[in-house]
């Protein structure tokens, strides 16, 4: 009896191996903070910078291991992609005179982050099955994440801002808030498409995962979070329910939003946090006055300077001294109109080719789900050549769309 829990267990185990991989690539920033937080890893940079060294190199060995299930037009322009962007991106180094720490730091993280993305991206075109591999362990995913981060948040002491309240040795306050709305953008899935395959008890787990990311979300105060939240369940209940539950549901989640209010009003982390969020958005002084606001203006006129070609991939270091934590202001000032005309337009393809996608498995929304935690996020913060999820998801449904047309030719 023993021995047949055992192997159960380790079948499940093999089924989730490979949708999990996919998951660890596209979110391999948080995932790693999350499991050294749960695991209690000490917070020395030679570690993650292992993990990440190790992360890529698996990916490169899985990547070629597979490489004869994929159609060889698709991996050499991809590999053809990675050196352009690779050699574009060093060759900026040329036209500054001064050595620019974060511009080489970023320059090796897009070697750990923007390569994987694209390689794993192709790899999962090697697997007919594989956002079913990837729908099974969206669930561990969820669990990892939530309870996690629910151990950091209610358990913060006080602090004299948000960020001395959420100070651990991984998580910072805009860290707790994305991961969770991480968490919750698949909950929703799961809540939207697998909702029958589930038992009652299951579906009100679900439901009560979903208030408690939410909760987590206000408490630790990330703006941008709580817009990816609001992107989220605009996507979902626009998409996938009537009008005439629309209004039912929406009084539903005031008055969730309501209690969780009254319940938590006490608590003075919760109170910081929601004062944060929303006191922000009705305030245009401190809009003005933002950190990043600044840094979308300095990102900006250096667009001015060159409005065409932009100054080079990595010229943001140079020009406005970081990421302007806005993925357009950042490929203006890099690569001026003609890198966010190509960009739009691949974003344009990707709505397109993803919704015929959805129509015929329903599981690729899964690949939307990513792409909308990575591309939000981007928005706000973060370097988009480092940021995984945007590429890989680029990736995969691009070339699965054409794999898909040259079948049914």
């Amino acid at each position: 009896m023993v021995n047949l829990k055992l192997q159960e267990m380790l079948n499940y185990l093999r089924e989730i191996s490979s949708g999990f991989f996919i998951l660890t690539v596209a979110f391999s920033y948080s995932i790693y903070f999350i499991i050294a937080t749960s695991l209690g890893i000490p917070h020395e940079g030679v570690f993650f910078r292992l993990y990440s060294g190790i992360l890529a190199v698996i990916t490169v060995f899985v990547f070629f291991s597979s490489i004869r299930h994929i159609p060889s037009r698709f991996y050499i322009s991809g590999l053809l992609l990675c050196m352009t962007i690779i050699l574009l991106y060093f060759s900026t180094r040329c036209f500054y005179n001064e050595v620019n720490n974060r511009y080489s730091s970023y320059f090796l993280s897009m070697g750990v982050r923007f390569i994987p993305a694209i390689l794993t991206g192709m790899y999962m075109l090697s697997h007919d099955d594989i956002m079913e591999k990837i729908e099974r362990a969206l669930l561990p995913f969820i669990l990892l994440y939530t309870l996690t981060l629910a151990s950091v948040a209610f358990t913060a002491n006080i602090g004299v801002n948000i960020g001395q309240t959420f100070k651990t040795d991984f998580l910072s306050y805009q860290n707790i808030s994305y991961y969770s709305i991480f968490a919750f953008g698949f909950n929703m899935y799961l809540l939207v498409r697998r909702i029958d395959s589930y038992t009652q008890y299951g579906r009100y787990a679900l439901i009560a995962l979903a208030i408690l990311q939410i909760i987590i979300t206000i408490m630790a105060g990330g703006r941008g979070a709580f817009m990816l939240g609001c992107v989220f369940t605009s996507y979902f209940v626009l998409k996938h329910i009537t009008f005439s539950k629309l209004i039912s549901y929406t009084l539903i989640g005031l008055g969730v939003l309501l209690i969780i209010n009254a319940i938590l009003s006490n608590s003075e982390v919760f109170r910081m946090g929601f004062d944060r969020i929303f006191n922000f958005f009705g305030n245009a002084e401190a809009i003005v006055t933002d950190n990043r606001w600044i840094r979308w203006n300095l990102a900006w006129n250096a667009f001015t300077e060159s409005p065409v070609f932009g100054h080079g991939l990595g010229s943001v270091f140079y020009e406005v001294g970081f990421y302007s934590h806005n993925i357009f202001t950042d490929m203006l000032c890099e690569g001026g109109v003609a890198l966010v005309s190509i960009f739009t337009l691949l974003l344009l393809k990707f709505v397109q080719v993803s919704r015929m996608l959805i129509a015929e498995d329903y599981r690729n929304e899964i690949i939307v789900v990513v792409f909308l935690c990575s591309f939000v996020m981007s928005s706000f913060s973060g370097y988009y050549l480092s940021n995984t999820g945007i590429w890989l998801s680029l990736t995969y449904v691009l070339c699965k769309s054409s794999l898909n047309n040259q079948l049914y030719i």
